[in-house]
């Protein structure tokens, strides 16, 4: 573990241009105050680092990066934090991915690699178990989740977690688990293992993560399923469920307006959505983060996973979300308003679809959550933050 310390440098950077040796500033936008000294620290610390820079040439590579920001009382930007990760899938290593992490306070800088992780100990360990390891998604200082072949074995799939988040994935998975046993067109894991030092485990649903085809009549199709599912989703009790109530978003577009001035216009419009929130719909049983890749699909059958925010909660909630997840999804030869059209068809034929002013206010409160997700993430690309914001300010939802 290398660890080096912060320069205090506050100087303003305005151009966001690529470093000479190849790799680019992050967050290159945040270029005013405090703020934009601190990125440039971290920009000075990715440079020399020959594993990073080695990683980021790899064709195929992911960077990942996160931070943590507030807005003071005198309309200045602070980031308290930031990490920058870089991933490559390479077998000649355990779990099958290399990351290389940056992680980034104002202590200093430390980085790390997989499987050592300061906020999820128990990867090391996992790492000393027999058995194939095949690590599916990596988000640092955060989760892992894992697929194990034990030798002689079934295969799992194994998540990682901060202790106390385990416990309420866990927990909640056994709910849905329970909740959702009537409904067979609902292929769902089960726990398997009860979390331990932050690891639990659950059984192995078969098939890829979803990826609309190519052919729009299958994906219309194939989103009027996910309709349905939703809607059958919703209609299932929730009792044993925590009752969560979405938090508005309408307290963050003011940061992410400090980071994205050019957006300030248009975050304007979804901050005057926000201002009257609709009374609540009856409660129903939210999955919480439905996206297209958190279904598998096996020939023609659909599961679905990663319960870990179900909740009870409104059913307008869980659709504005989801809708704006199509909202940013690349879908080929697939307009996105027929796209869209397929989804609340299918809901529509399981279960009425949620009314407009609700809906409205949602989709406004999603989409300002979203667009400060992707602007924390690095991932201020133009196309996708341009139909999340078309969507959080559609017309049609009034």
């Amino acid at each position: 573990m290398a660890r080096h310390q912060i320069s205090g440098n506050l100087a303003c950077r305005s151009d966001g241009a690529p470093r000479d040796d190849g790799l680019p500033r992050p967050y290159a936008f945040v270029a005013r105050g405090s703020a934009a000294g601190f990125v440039d620290d971290v920009a000075q610390c990715l440079a020399p680092d020959g594993i990073a820079r080695a990683a980021v040439a790899q064709p195929g590579h992911q960077v990942m990066s996160d931070i943590k920001a507030r807005t003071r009382p005198a309309d200045s930007l602070s980031i308290k934090s930031l990490y920058w990760s870089v991933q490559n899938r390479d077998p000649a290593v355990w779990g099958g991915l290399r990351a290389r992490t940056l992680r980034a306070e104002r202590g200093g800088m430390e980085w790390h690699s997989l499987p050592e992780d300061p906020a999820l100990p128990a990867l090391a360990g996992l790492a000393a178990l027999p058995g194939r390891w095949a690590v599916l998604r990596y988000v640092p200082f955060r989760r892992a989740t894992l697929l194990h072949q034990a030798p002689g074995g079934q295969a799992r799939i194994v998540k990682v977690k901060r202790p106390d988040r385990a416990v309420d994935a866990a927990e909640r998975l056994r709910w849905v688990t329970e909740a959702l046993r009537p409904l067979a067109e609902i292929g769902i894991p089960t726990l398997l293992q009860e979390p331990q030092d932050g690891v639990f485990s659950f059984s192995f649903r078969p098939g890829r993560p979803l990826a609309l085809p190519p052919s729009p009549d299958r994906s219309t199709a194939i989103l009027r399923r996910i309709g349905q599912m939703h809607a059958a989703l919703h209609d299932t009790p929730a009792t044993a469920l925590p009752m969560e109530e979405v938090p508005s978003a309408a307290e963050e577009l003011e940061t992410a307006a400090q980071l994205c001035p050019g957006l300030i216009p248009r975050l304007a419009t979804l901050a005057a959505r926000l201002r009257q929130r609709p009374e609540p719909g009856v409660s129903a049983l939210c999955h919480g983060d439905l996206a297209l890749d958190q279904f598998l699909m096996e020939g023609e059958a659909l599961s679905l996973v990663d319960f870990d925010r179900s909740h009870a909660g409104d059913p307008a909630a869980d659709v504005a979300r989801f809708m704006v997840h199509l909202a940013e999804q690349a879908l080929g030869l697939l307009p996105r308003a027929l796209a869209l059209e397929a989804y609340l068809q299918g809901y529509a034929e399981r279960r009425a679809l949620p009314a407009s002013e609700p809906l409205g206010w949602h989709l406004a409160n999603a989409a300002a959550a979203r667009v400060m997700i992707r602007i924390r993430k690095d991932q201020v690309d133009p196309r996708a933050m341009s139909e999340i914001l078309d969507l959080g300010c559609w017309q049609g939802a009034e």
